[in-house]
C-alpha cells in the first residue's frame, strides 16, 4: 500500500487499482478496530477499467474512519459505491457515523473550519477533480447529524484503453 501511495509518477490509475490501495488500508485499520469497522464495496463491474486520479478514494475512507469511528466506541459502517450513469462514473464513500449539521458543512466547504487531519484534506481532492475534469466532473458531500455523511464524486467516464488520459481530461 505504501508503495502504491507513494509512486506519484503515476498520476491516473484504474478504479479497481484504487480500491486495490483502499483495500489494503482498510486491512490496516480492521487490525486496529477489529469488528468495530464493517467495510463493504458496491462496485458495478463494468466500471472497474474507469480511469480516475490516484489517491481519490484512499482518503475520504481515511476521513470517515477518523471522523466516523474513532471518536465512537460503537461499530461503524463505511461502505464504497460505484457505478456508470451515461458516460460518468459515480463513487460514493458513505458512513454511518455521527455526521454533521448543515451549519458546519457550509463552513467545512467554504475553509471556515480547521479539521483535525493531517493528510490529503477534502478541498485538495475537489481541487483536484476540479483542474482535471472542470466542469464536468465534481465532489458533493451531504451529511445529517445521526445519520452518517455520503461524499459522491461524479467524473467523465475514461476507459483505461483510451490512448491519451490526460488530453481526455480537462486541465
Amino acid at each position: 500500500m505504501l508503495r502504491s501511495s507513494v509512486n506519484m509518477s503515476e498520476k491516473w490509475i484504474t478504479l479497481e487499482r484504487e480500491l486495490d490501495i483502499v483495500r489494503s488500508y482498510v486491512t490496516i485499520q480492521r487490525t486496529r478496530f477489529e469488528e468495530r469497522l464493517d467495510f463493504d464495496m458496491e462496485i458495478a463491474p463494468e466500471v472497474g477499467t474507469a480511469r480516475i486520479p490516484k489517491l481519490t478514494l484512499q482518503p475520504l475512507v481515511e476521513n470517515a474512519i477518523h471522523y466516523a469511528l474513532e471518536p465512537s466506541i460503537d461499530p461503524c459502517r463505511i461502505r464504497i459505491r460505484a457505478r456508470a450513469d451515461g458516460d460518468k462514473v459515480i463513487i460514493e464513500v458513505e458512513d454511518d457515523g455521527p455526521g454533521m449539521t448543515p451549519e458546519f458543512l457550509e463552513e467545512l466547504h467554504e475553509g471556515r473550519i480547521q479539521t483535525r487531519g493531517q493528510g490529503i484534506g477534502l478541498s485538495n481532492i475537489q481541487e483536484r477533480i476540479r483542474l482535471t475534469f472542470g466542469d464536468e466532473g465534481g465532489m458533493v458531500m451531504s451529511s445529517k447529524p445521526g445519520s452518517g455523511t455520503v461524499v459522491s464524486i461524479s467524473i467523465p467516464w475514461i476507459r483505461e484503453d483510451d490512448d491519451d488520459v490526460q488530453s481526455d481530461a480537462r486541465r
